[in-house]
Parts: C-alpha cells; sequence; structure tokens
C-alpha cells in the first residue's frame, strides 16, 4: 500500500484508522484526506503515527479547518525522515500555526512543498515562512502563499529571503495586497534569485507601477521562465514595460506568461508583439479576456507568424471583431476559444 485516499468524507474519530493504517504499512508514501472533518485528538493521533520509519512522503489535509490543531504536524515533521510536502489550504491557520511549522520546515533537509493558500498567516506569519525560505538548511522548492492576507509588508519579508534560499523554485502569492509597494520589494527578489522559476502574482493590485517594477527585475533575471500577472489592472503602459524588459534580456529563460484579465487594448497588445518577434524561448503567453481590437489582433498575427519558439497565444474574450479573428487563426497559434 503506497497511497490512500479518503478525502471528502467526514471522518471524525475515524482518522484514528488511518493512523493505525500508517503504523501497520510503513510503505504508505502518500496520504490524501481533504475535507474530512478532521479533529484536533483524531490529527494529534495520526502525526504521531508518522514517526522516522514511516516513509510518507505527501499528505494532503486541505479544508479541515485545523487552526491550533496543526502544530501537531510541526512536530510530525521533525521526526520524520521523509516527508517532503504538506498541503495545507483552507484550514484557518494564522501566524501562530505559521511560526511552528516554519521552525519544523527549517529543521527538514527533506521538506519541498507547502501549501499554504487561503489561510490567515497575515505579515506575521509572512514573517515566520520568510526565515523558513532564507535559511541556508532550506529545502523548500514550491511555496504556495496565495489568498493570506499578506500586504506589501510581509511581501517585503518574503522578498528579502528568497534571494538566500539554494532551492526555492515556485512561489505563489496570488489574491494577496501585494500593491505597488510590494511588487517594489520583489523586484529585488527577481533581481537577484539563482533559482526561481515561476512567480505567481495573480490579482495583487500590482498596475502599472507595480509591472514596471517587477518587469524591472525581470530585466535581469535568467531563471524565470513563467510569470502570472493576470488581473492586476494593468494597461498598455504595464505591458510595455514588461515587453522591454524581456526584449532587452537576451538571457531572459522566459517560456510563459499570464496578463490575462487585465485592460491591455490594441497598443498593449502591439507592445507584446515586439517579444513575441525576438523571443528564443517564449512559447505560450495568456492574453485572453482584454481589449484588444483589430490593430492589436494584426500585430499579434504578425509576431505569431514570424515566431520561431511560441506554440500557443491565449486571446479569447477580447472584442476582435470577425476579420480580426480570422486573421489570428489565420497564424494558426491563436487560441480564442
Amino acid at each position: 500500500l503506497k497511497h490512500l485516499t479518503i478525502g471528502r468524507n467526514p471522518l471524525g474519530s475515524g482518522l484514528n484508522y488511518v493512523a493505525d493504517a500508517i503504523r501497520q504499512h510503513p510503505s504508505l508514501e502518500n496520504l490524501f484526506v481533504p475535507y474530512a472533518q478532521v479533529e484536533m485528538p483524531e490529527l494529534r493521533y495520526l502525526a504521531d503515527a508518522i514517526t522516522p520509519a514511516s516513509r510518507l512522503q505527501h499528505i494532503d489535509l486541505a479544508g479541515n479547518g485545523l487552526g491550533p490543531a496543526a502544530d501537531s504536524l510541526a512536530e510530525a515533521i521533525e521526526r520524520s525522515t521523509c516527508l517532503a510536502s504538506l498541503e495545507l489550504r483552507n484550514n484557518n491557520l494564522g501566524a501562530a500555526e505559521m511560526k511552528n511549522l516554519a521552525k519544523a520546515v527549517q529543521t527538514s533537509r527533506r521538506f519541498t512543498l507547502l501549501g499554504l493558500q487561503q489561510n490567515l498567516i497575515g505579515d506575521e506569519g509572512a514573517g515566520y515562512l520568510a526565515s523558513a525560505i532564507g535559511d541556508q538548511n532550506s529545502a523548500l522548492e514550491i511555496v504556495n502563499a496565495s489568498d493570506n492576507g499578506i500586504s506589501a509588508v510581509g511581501t517585503k519579508c518574503l522578498a528579502e529571503a528568497i534571494p538566500k534560499s539554494k532551492r526555492i523554485q515556485v512561489f505563489y502569492l496570488s489574491n494577496n495586497n501585494v500593491g505597488v509597494e510590494g511588487a517594489c520589494h520583489f523586484e529585488t527578489a527577481i533581481k537577484e534569485s539563482n533559482t526561481l522559476r515561476e512567480i505567481h502574482m495573480r490579482e495583487c493590485n500590482v498596475g502599472d507601477k507595480g509591472l514596471t517594477h517587477l518587469s524591472e527585475g525581470l530585466r535581469f533575471s535568467q531563471s524565470v521562465r513563467y510569470a502570472d500577472f493576470a488581473g492586476n489592472n494593468i494597461t498598455c503602459l504595464g505591458a510595455r514595460s514588461l515587453s522591454a524588459a524581456l526584449v532587452e534580456n537576451t538571457r531572459s529563460s522566459m517560456q510563459r506568461f499570464s496578463l490575462a484579465g487585465n485592460k491591455i487594448s490594441c497598443k498593449g497588445m502591439e507592445e507584446i508583439a515586439k517579444v513575441v518577434k525576438t523571443s528564443k524561448t517564449l512559447q505560450h503567453i495568456d492574453l485572453a479576456s482584454n481589449l484588444g481590437g483589430s490593430r492589436g489582433a494584426k500585430a499579434m498575427a504578425e509576431a505569431m507568424r514570424l515566431s520561431q519558439t511560441l506554440s500557443r497565444v491565449a486571446l479569447g474574450g477580447n472584442p476582435f471583431n470577425h476579420d480580426s479573428q480570422q486573421e489570428l487563426l489565420s497564424a494558426k497559434r491563436a487560441d480564442l476559444t
């Protein structure tokens, strides 16, 4: 037995039997118990079953409203010799729980993924998380801190920690109020990190000024391959900043970026077309649900024909007329759905 899934069932005290299964089957590697109404006594019993002999590598406990009960998981992380990832989205975790989890993650040499989206860690918790990310011994590679009430203050802590990490590759900060100030701090993280490959900052209220700061980081980054800036009230001004940065950075590794759900008009798409023409790495761009018209469609269609690497451009939800749609489809790389 290597995989056990008992999600979306009201387990309650039944989790004790799962804990017994872990003890009886030390070969179990993956445990999925999301939305199972787990409570503190049962979680404690489960955590106690994660001993140094256990081979558990991944645990998903999403949507269980754990709150303070999550402290027992921190102890399990410290004990385990195999546990590498923990999914704790939507669990009412606050700064106090984040403090204990961060301390445990810092001591683990195997722990690589921490899913914290849809919690309540706030700026104080972001500070604790930053201490784990920036620790020289940390093995963290993927962190999801989306939708956690983090402002520019917490973003600053995280941005200062990322360049210190030797392992961090993927960072989610979507649905937080990062704002222009937070984006300014994150510019340095992008510029100085040698390992960061993906940035997820969807709906972070960065606007054109914030994207200008983030783009300045991308002007120097050789590691970032994917950037998601969807839903940030970005216009042609922000699109121009991003395009100029990527055109100038001849060592950029950017393969995909998203500006979906913004306010980018024809002029902005003409700017994006410039990087499409010159990039030697871009494969996928998402410009869906913007304000592109016939001029934007013409520029993107021409750029797609000239690109040697691009495979797909998402353009659905833009107010293109019939002729513009046909011109885009003739380029054979446009997705208008």
